[in-house]
C-alpha cells in the first residue's frame, strides 16, 4: 500500500532532523526532485527493533531494493542570477551510498535511525555553460561525505525525512565542479519524503518492528543543500 504524504509535514520532519547542526543561520543553495517514482531505499537488515545493520540508498528504478543510480531535476538557487540561470531544472545523475551500525531510538513519536554516514554524488547528464565556461556532460554540480545522519519517520505513518549537518553530532562536507565551499561553512542537507511504501502497508514503523526500529521502505524524495556563508 502507497501513502501520498503531506510535504509540510515531511519538512517538519526532515528539519527536527537537522535541529542539532550548527548554529549559524544557512541558506540553501541546491535543490532536487525526483523525475518519477520511487527513488530511494532503506533496508532494515536486521528485521528487528534493534535495527542496527541498516542501508539507505538511491535505486534507480521504482520498485527496486538495489542501490544505483537515480535521475533527479536538479537546482542551483540563491547563488545570483548568472549561476541560477545555467544550473535550473537539469537533469542529472544521483549515485547515493549509506548505511548505520547504530541500534534505533524513539522519540516524540518519532522511529529514529540514527549514525547514517555515507556518501553522494550528483553529476550533469549534459553539458552546461556557465559564466563563458563549458563543463562536460558528467561533471560533478554536487558531491558530499558524511557521517552522524538521522533518518525519521512518525510512527504509524509515512512521513519522513533525513537529516545531516556539520554540527556537534554529525559531519559533512561539499565538493563541486562549479562552486567553492569555505573551510569553516556550516553545511547541512535534507530529504523529505513525499511517498512511501513499506511490504506491510502499517507506516514507516510498524507493529511488527515495535516502537522503535523502521521498516524496510521505499520513497519519493527530494532534497535540499545549504551552506553559511553561501
Amino acid at each position: 500500500m502507497k501513502m501520498k504524504l503531506a510535504a509540510a509535514a515531511a519538512g517538519a520532519v526532515a528539519s527536527l532532523c537537522l535541529a542539532t547542526g550548527a548554529s549559524a543561520e544557512v541558506t540553501t543553495f541546491a535543490t532536487f526532485s525526483a523525475l518519477g517514482g520511487d527513488n530511494f531505499y532503506f533496508q532494515n537488515a536486521s528485521a528487528s527493533n534493534t535495527s542496527a545493520n541498516s542501508s539507505f540508498f538511491s535505486i534507480p528504478t521504482s520498485g527496486s531494493t538495489s542501490a544505483g543510480t537515480t535521475q533527479v531535476d536538479f537546482s542551483f538557487i540563491n547563488l545570483g542570477a548568472t549561476v541560477d540561470g545555467a544550473v535550473q531544472n537539469v537533469v542529472a545523475n544521483l549515485t547515493w551510498t549509506s548505511s548505520s551500525s547504530t541500534a534505533a531510538q524513539s522519540a516524540v513519536g518519532l522511529a529514529i535511525q540514527p549514525g547514517i554516514g555515507g556518501d553522494f554524488v550528483i553529476t550533469s547528464t549534459a553539458p552546461i555553460t556557465l559564466d563563458g565556461k563549458t563543463y562536460a556532460a558528467g561533471s560533478v554540480l554536487l558531491a558530499g561525505t558524511f557521517s552522524g545522519g538521522t533518518l525519521s519517520g512518525v510512527q504509524g505513518s509515512t512521513i519522513g525525512g533525513f537529516g545531516v549537518s556539520n554540527g556537534s553530532e554529525g559531519a559533512l562536507t561539499f565538493t563541486s565542479d562549479f562552486l567553492t565551499f569555505a573551510p569553516t561553512a556550516s553545511l547541512g542537507s535534507s530529504l523529505n519524503f513525499t511517498s512511501g511504501t513499506t511490504a506491510s502497508g502499517q507506516g514507516l514503523s510498524s507493529l511488527n518492528y515495535g516502537s522503535d526500529a523502521l521498516e524496510s521502505f521505499s520513497m519519493d524524495a527530494g532534497g535540499s543543500f545549504s551552506s553559511a556563508p553561501t
